[in-house]
């Protein structure tokens, strides 16, 4: 029988070590992410705003806790493809400042978020009746599996390259009440638009939203 050589038993020890620790690193990232938004993101409540993971009617009060959602995730290149013909490739990477990402609009609200390194800024702004909550961060809250809702996400495409629509449906008093938000990343930013109702205004104003962020990517 041949023993294996010392410099193999260490190279086997160094590996079961390395993937020991991966698993506990990535267990270790996904269990904090998931307590921190419920601590953090919870109290973020937007007065007559849409309902998602973050913003909660303060009129509204639910009691069952499921975390049992569904995620319906579909690709669907007919959805708002304005001009995506002609898809624009640019270099994300710079370092571009968080409140140079607005776009410059009557705001009515402001929330600064900072916790550690999580750092964002939500600000509020209302078309024709409808609010709209632009949400910039340097981490991704937790869209995909929100409590007490179900989501669908598709991805669509447009001339500034993939996003994805949140749909989000929840029940209060035989009452269906639905928000939405469309999300991408772009460099090291995390960009949520968030609304209550669908329409071409919603659209227009993300696909601005996008050129003007290209713009200060592209001149920088």
């Amino acid at each position: 029988m041949t023993f294996p050589s010392f410099k193999d038993m260490l190279i086997l020890i160094l590996s079961i070590i390395v993937l020991l620790l991966g698993g506990y690193v990535v267990f270790d990232k996904f269990h904090t992410v998931d307590n921190n938004q419920n601590n953090n993101l919870g109290n973020l409540n937007y007065t007559n705003t849409p309902i998602n993971n973050y913003s909660i009617n303060n009129n509204i009060s639910y009691t069952n806790h499921n975390k049992n959602n569904e995620l319906n995730i579909s690709d669907n290149k007919n959805e708002f493809t304005n001009d995506s013909d002609d898809i624009i490739y640019i270099d994300y990477s710079k370092n571009i400042p968080l409140d140079d990402l607005f776009m410059d609009l009557p705001y009515t609200n402001v929330i600064d978020i900072s916790e550690g390194y999580k750092k964002g800024k939500i600000k509020t702004y209302i078309k024709n009746g409808i609010t709209i909550n632009f949400d910039i961060r340097n981490y991704k809250p937790n869209l995909d599996n929100p409590e007490y809702v179900k989501v669908s996400k598709t991805k669509i495409h447009n001339k500034y390259g993939d996003y994805y629509k949140y749909t989000y449906t929840s029940e209060y008093k035989n009452s269906t009440l639905l928000s939405y938000c469309y999300y991408k990343k772009i460099g090291n930013y995390h960009i949520i638009m968030e609304f209550s109702k669908v329409n071409k205004d919603i659209d227009e104003i993300w696909l601005k939203w996008n050129k003007h962020i290209y713009n200060l990517y592209k001149k920088n």
